[in-house]
């Protein structure tokens, strides 16, 4: 939820209001600099926009540190492990896929080879573990995703 700021005027106050987070993370749905919608319709101070209905459907290893969507997008992983989880931010930047590589050729990793999207903000991994979203983001053309491992039942 956001909240105003005192000083706003009232007609500043209703498009605060009414940036919702985006469907999509299209450039067409992002802010520029100045805080505007593409397409000049209203004024919004939102520092980024939020991805909730297009997270990839699958997330597939590549090649080492290289994951691939369904739309043939990279996504690169930065792991984060503590000691009472496992995360991992996604970001998607385009860079050359190259040659894919069988399981077998990878190095070991921490990551799963594959996340598929299950319902409830969350993927299943090849080996059946659970990520949930922690949140999706777009902040000046570029998407963040973060995963987090869930604890096995």
């Amino acid at each position: 939820m956001l909240r105003v700021q005192e000083g706003h005027s009232r007609k500043k106050q209703e498009a605060l209001r009414g940036c919702a987070p985006a469907r999509s993370c299209s450039r067409s749905s992002s802010l520029d600099r100045g805080g505007a919608m593409s397409g000049g319709t209203a004024l919004c101070e939102c520092p980024f926009t939020v991805c909730r209905s297009l997270h990839p459907d699958h997330l597939w290893i590549w090649r080492p540190n290289v994951f691939v969507d369904e739309n043939d997008r990279t996504w690169l992983p930065i792991i984060n492990e503590t000691e009472s989880s496992l995360q991992v931010l996604m970001r998607q930047i385009k860079v050359s896929s190259g040659e894919a590589m069988q399981p077998s050729q990878l190095p070991p990793s921490m990551l799963p080879l594959m996340w598929q999207l299950y319902p409830g903000r969350r993927y299943r991994a090849s080996d059946s573990s659970f990520w949930r979203i922690v949140y999706h983001i777009e902040i000046s053309g570029v998407e963040d995703m973060v995963l987090e491992q869930l604890p096995d039942p």
